[in-house]
């Protein structure tokens, strides 16, 4: 009876607790960066002898690039009435307050979290990662992040006349938070590190040069999209946009990390910038999730463990 009463409570305890809300979505792209510009300046430090910087340039065009950003679908809960009737924009910034020194300054949710491969560079964070690798005891910068999202919906008749606008689904995110760790002096120690980035992406629709309208997503917040782009470009030619599609975005990428050596300590900065992406194709997508009876499942297999461990201890 006992484990009757524990195997049904515990299932409908699970079901019970399923959220109501709907879960993350992922946000995935790929294209091209037409100018991805590389900065890295090494410092290596002497004791009693002084200090030399070597900068090191370059520039790259046509660098493919992809990206993966996750958020949750109940953030456009957060989005006010649209901008005017004029243009119908609906959009909601948070913004991270810093704090004061020694203090993080994070209050709010991380709303946009992901990363960017880069050809040749590797993969960058968006995210609030650093904050999670504090050395005890530090000095650290208040960390400060902003977080914008914003989308256009045609199909909802917020229009001029007669036309409708098409769709736009853009994404933003900022962050800048850094640490100095006054205790490191064994080589190899990493006494400073600090990382700065943003990244702005959006994917747009209208009409294409026939007067065409192309809508990527129906009415209401945008859950789901695929996006393709038979032409990519950034509308610097008039043919980039005439199938009624294009794309914009840019970001930046600052990392500093300072090492301790035998003799001094050597300091890496590294700055990569594009100020523009192209995107070829992008989707909006549920990340999968256990559906209800799987987990009802699931709490039943731990219900009847939980008893059979019970049984045998007995």
């Amino acid at each position: 009876m006992f484990l009757r009463r524990t195997i049904l409570s515990t299932i409908l305890g699970t079901l019970f607790a399923l959220p109501a809300q709907a879960g993350p979505l992922l946000f995935t792209f790929e294209g091209t960066l037409p100018v991805l510009n590389v900065t890295t300046i090494v410092t290596t430090s002497v004791t009693g002898v002084g200090s030399t910087t070597v900068t090191t340039p370059s520039v790259s065009l046509n660098v493919p690039v992809s990206g993966s950003m996750t958020f949750d679908s109940d953030v456009w809960a957060l989005v006010g009435p649209p901008f005017s009737p004029t243009f119908p924009l609906r959009q909601f910034t948070v913004t991270d307050p810093s704090g004061p020194f020694g203090g993080t300054g994070v209050e709010t949710p991380e709303l946009i979290r992901g990363t960017l491969d880069v050809a040749g560079v590797g993969t960058l964070r968006f995210d609030r990662s650093l904050v999670d690798a504090l050395p005890k005891p530090f000095a650290d910068f208040p960390y400060q992040g902003t977080t914008t999202m914003s989308y256009m919906d045609g199909t909802e008749g917020l229009n001029v006349g007669p036309f409708e606008f098409g769709d736009a689904f853009l994404a933003a995110f900022s962050s800048g938070f850094g640490w100095f760790d006054v205790t490191a002096s064994a080589p190899g120690d990493v006494f400073l590190r600090s990382e700065t980035s943003s990244i702005n992406i959006g994917v747009v629709s209208q009409y294409t040069n026939s007067f065409v309208l192309q809508n990527l997503f129906p009415a209401g917040p945008p859950v789901a999209f695929s996006f393709v782009d038979p032409v990519p470009g950034d509308c610097s030619q008039p043919a980039d946009c005439a199938d009624g599609l294009f794309s914009f975005g840019s970001f930046f990428a600052f990392s500093a990390l300072g090492t301790v050596t035998a003799d001094g300590g050597i300091g890496i900065d590294r700055t990569v910038t594009a100020p523009s992406i192209v995107v070829n194709r992008a989707q909006l997508q549920a990340v999968a999730a256990p559906e209800p009876a799987s987990l009802a499942l699931l709490a039943l297999g731990a219900a009847m463990g939980i008893a059979r461990r019970r049984q045998a201890l007995r």
